[in-house]
């Protein structure tokens, strides 16, 4: 106690003689403070380093990542300054690497697996787009492949997924009878619809406010429900086609509307969440579950 009564002592002493001035203390603070920003800068330097290190992990691990992604986490890291050499080479190494696994954008996608038999049967059916293309969302993922391995269930998926805007109309992609209307017992399911037609059926769910009935004949284009909001947080159409007890790639039937718009749509598409299949179509049947 009489310690720091003595330095209190020889302050107040030092301040009045001129050899502490006020000025000076205010530079020991401005130099603490200079000190305590540097230290907070710092920790922000690093956790945003960590952050750019563990989003390039994360598209290595998915196995692709888009232009854009791999340009913003390039420019990211040439504004962080003062890294050392050792973790700018380790992290520039990992960039090299996911420079490698970009997605072609260049229209170059892959739509199937392999060139796929022609459809030579005049009666097979021919789909039209489902929605208005203006319907189209890719807030989440956009497009969920066909024959594709879901990360969520383990399951084979034997559909295409269409995420769409909220309270979405969707319609008969070809003519037939509604042969069935439920509602589904996967999570996500909404309601499901199936069009029975010549030879084929048309498998659809994700819907709502159903305006068709068991039994009811529909036209190409009629309208029959809204996409609904389902638990995971998004609007989507499941959309498949059966032929002959096979659930098939549905890109072989679709008009040339259709696939074009398909084309567009599913460039856009960011569905590595969902599955890291590569194609649209990852293969070009698929047995049936029933």
């Amino acid at each position: 106690m009489k310690k720091i009564i003595l330095i209190v002592v020889v302050v107040i002493i030092l301040i009045y003689a001129g050899v502490i001035t006020k000025e000076g203390i205010t530079k020991f603070k401005d130099v603490n403070n200079t000190k305590q920003s540097i230290t907070n800068l710092t920790t922000k330097v690093n956790n945003t380093l960590t952050s750019v290190e563990q989003d390039i992990d994360t598209l290595i691990k998915v196995g692709s990542a888009t232009k854009t992604e791999y340009n913003n986490l390039k420019n990211s890291l040439t504004t962080i300054t003062n890294i050392a050499k050792e973790d700018k080479a380790r992290i520039q190494n990992k960039l090299d690497k996911l420079s490698k696994l970009l997605k072609d954008e260049s229209g170059k996608l892959c739509f199937t697996n392999k060139e796929y038999s022609k459809v030579t049967n005049p009666k097979a059916p021919v789909l039209s787009l489902p929605f208005r293309i203006e319907d189209y969302s890719t807030k989440y993922w956009g497009i969920v492949p066909f024959c594709a391995k879901l990360k969520h269930s383990g399951r084979m998926h034997g559909a295409f997924d269409f995420e769409l805007k909220p309270d979405t109309k969707i319609y008969a992609a070809e003519s037939g009878v509604i042969n069935n209307i439920q509602v589904g017992k996967e999570e996500g399911s909404g309601e499901i619809l199936g069009i029975q037609g010549d030879g084929f059926k048309l498998d659809y769910s994700g819907l709502k406010n159903i305006k068709v009935k068991v039994g009811d004949k529909v036209k190409k284009g009629d309208y029959i429900a809204q996409a609904v909001l389902i638990p995971h947080g998004e609007h989507h159409l499941h959309l498949g086609i059966v032929i002959d007890r096979q659930q098939e790639c549905p890109i072989k039937y679709m008009d040339a509307e259709f696939k074009a718009a398909f084309k567009k749509m599913f460039a856009q598409a960011e569905y590595s969440s969902q599955t890291l299949s590569p194609c649209a179509c990852n293969c070009e049947t698929m047995e049936t579950k029933w």
